[in-house]
């Protein structure tokens, strides 16, 4: 049985179709929307020199104009900006601004479709909620063709989450009037935070999300402004379990773009819980009733904690999720999907393609009104100062991805049909492998997570899911290849080929040792006892196929140094050190640590070894002791 599936293609390697939005200071906090079309994409950041820059990209973010300086007549700090784009490609922005007298205000700026200029003002708010109030946290949506709402948090005065409207393209906003701000929050929680508004499809309901104090932990909220311009809810609704966060912050909030049965209100936030920080997601028909909260991220660590979460959803009710993360001991973006309307979330896939200990952070997403253009840009220290780094990716639909449900008591043969792009990729399951009764996927990965090693893949990575997924006894995956594939990857031999997996411990691609090609039948076989992403590829002869792009070792599977002094990743003291690795460092996390940084630090000295016959001799009487003892420990 196949069932429409949507996923996202996460380019994970090389940014080939990553560009850095350069300037001499550093860039950070952006933000970004694309038009009806999905062609136009719309950038706005801030500097630390207190400006609000703004790009444009004509081609989904192939290339990029020349950056806009759009707070060049505000003075002062200006930070935290927001975009949104109408129906007709109107772009409306805003920001919050402190000024020399320590006044926080917001500006609304906007642009209209085929013009050059934003036209920009303060809004008056001070007017109606006090001079020395303070406004700050802007959030902004629109709806159609023309109308515009926006939130902050308004403090020193009448503290709380506030709300306006506008119909007539942000004019308004500009002389705004004090039966057009509304208070949201019902104020039995103090010192709100990080506010997001969303229109829901109707263009009725607006959704706005929040987190504040109660009882000494930061909570979630919510509650709407209904069509008559009202507090939908008459007292606010916590949203995340309590029983399970000791704090909860910086929501993001999600609204499917079609209305239908069932849910359709998403948000994502940072939970604290015994010390652990992680992202955490929950559901709702209409935002009265929530469900169990749901953890993203699938690590781990107490002291590996994620933040800075955000979320899409289309109109399948897919879900999209990014959010920084530690679990590498430096700040990478992250991303997992959902296809199951939020029961489960994929395989995390790290996002950003630099493998060194520079920071990433503060991601921005963004899915176009189409369901089918998926952008992301964040804040990228690889080259020192912050840059703001952007990528977009496709969705591919029910031609990419394969479904059919599996008997855990029964098993299967399953062989993906022809009508998708995993044609003939197989699994085989015997009967009582299985826990429960499970939706078995498989799903092409158009560009698969960084390769770090001489190692080449061909384009042929697949997702078995759900990700995770454990045996009782190995399963039997089938790989297809053609000859195609081995003309682009440049391989005479098909034997060579081999399946490899992502090992997400590690983050690196290691071969699945029992692999065999099946050149007959044209299939690369291996029997795996979990579910991942696996691809194939090959180990180029020396002299022949050179990587193009990436440093490695001499082999796969992450032993890089032995496998370069010892000329094979199959001799057997390396195939001892990768024994003591899984069994002894791998299994603790101080271990855990080490081969980390020795896979972030390890390929260029395997490269400069693997030259010189020398060096090589050298590295393999120093490694004997080490392999003596792992002979030991390991009984061989």
């Amino acid at each position: 049985m196949k069932t429409k599936i949507s996923i996202i293609i996460i380019l994970a390697a090389v940014l080939t179709t990553c560009a850095a939005i350069a300037q001499t200071v550093n860039q950070d906090n952006s933000y970004m929307v694309m038009d009806k079309t999905g062609n136009n994409v719309y950038l706005a950041w801030q500097t630390d020199n207190g400006a609000i820059w703004f790009n444009k990209s004509t081609d989904k973010g192939v290339n990029f104009d020349q950056e806009v300086l759009v707070s060049q007549a505000v003075s002062g700090t200006n930070r935290n900006p927001a975009l949104a784009v109408d129906d007709s490609g109107n772009i409306y922005i805003i920001w919050e601004n402190q000024n020399s007298a320590n006044n926080y205000d917001l500006y609304f700026g906007r642009m209209f479709v085929n013009t050059t200029t934003f036209q920009i003002a303060v809004i008056p708010i001070d007017n109606h909620l006090g001079a020395l109030s303070n406004q700050s946290q802007p959030s902004l949506d629109v709806y159609g063709n023309g109308t515009a709402v926006i939130s902050w948090i308004n403090t020193n005065g009448e503290d709380g989450v506030y709300y306006a409207k506008s119909t007539d393209a942000g004019q308004n906003l500009w002389q705004i009037t004090a039966d057009q701000i509304i208070r949201v929050d019902d104020g039995i929680a103090e010192l709100a935070e990080h506010p997001c508004v969303k229109i829901d499809p109707s263009g009725e309901n607006k959704y706005l999300v929040w987190d504040a104090l109660k009882d000494s932990k930061r909570a979630i909220y919510i509650n709407k402004i209904d069509s008559l311009e009202n507090r939908g809810f008459a007292s606010d609704i916590q949203i995340n379990d309590a029983a399970s966060s000791d704090n909860a912050t910086k929501p993001w909030l999600a609204i499917r773009p079609e209305s239908t049965e069932g849910d359709n209100i998403f948000v994502v936030w940072e939970n604290e819980a015994s010390a652990d920080t992680d992202i955490v997601f929950d559901k709702s028909t209409d935002g009265a009733v929530w469900g169990k909260d749901i953890q993203i991220n699938d690590d781990s660590e107490p002291a590996q904690p994620q933040k800075e979460p955000r979320l899409a959803v289309d109109s399948e009710g897919d879900i999209f999720a990014a959010w920084s993360d530690l679990r590498n001991n430096d700040w990478d973006i992250y991303f997992a999907s959902s296809i199951d309307n939020g029961a489960t979330f994929k395989t995390n896939i790290i996002v950003n393609g630099d493998t060194g200990t520079a920071n990433q952070n503060k991601p921005a997403l963004y899915l176009s009104p189409d369901n089918k253009h998926f952008c992301m840009t964040w804040t990228d220290y690889r080259s020192g100062a912050g840059e703001i780094f952007f990528n977009r990716n496709s969705i591919f639909e029910d031609e990419s991805a394969y479904s059919t449900l599996v008997d855990e008591n029964i098993g299967a043969i399953l062989t993906a049909d022809g009508s998708t792009a995993v044609e003939n990729t197989a699994i085989v399951i015997p009967g009582n492998d299985l826990e429960a009764l499970t939706n078995i996927t498989i799903t092409q990965i158009k560009c698969p997570p960084p390769l770090h090693t001489s190692t080449k893949l061909l384009d042929k990575a697949i997702d078995f899911g759900p990700g995770g997924t454990t045996f009782k006894e190995p399963v039997t995956i089938k790989m297809p290849y053609t000859q195609a594939d081995l003309d682009a990857a440049g391989l005479t031999d098909p034997s060579k080929l081999q399946i490899y997996y992502y090992n997400l411990k590690t983050l690196i691609w290691e071969k699945v040792t029992d692999s065999y090609a099946d050149t007959v039948n044209h299939l690369v076989c291996a029997n795996v006892a979990h579910f991942s992403i696996y691809a194939l590829g090959f180990e180029p002869d020396s002299g022949n196929n050179p990587p193009s792009n990436n440093p490695g070792g001499g082999g796969g599977g992450g032993c890089f140094i032995a496998t370069a002094a010892f000329g094979s990743y199959d001799y057997v003291d390396v195939i001892i050190l990768r024994a003591f690795r899984d069994k002894y460092l791998l299994t603790n996390e101080w271990g855990r640590e080490f081969v980390k940084f020795y896979y972030r630090h390890s390929p260029p000295i395997a490269h400069f070894i693997e030259k010189d016959e020398g060096l090589k001799t050298l590295v393999r009487i120093a490694l004997k002791p080490l392999v003596f003892i792992a002979k030991k420990l390991l009984d061989y």
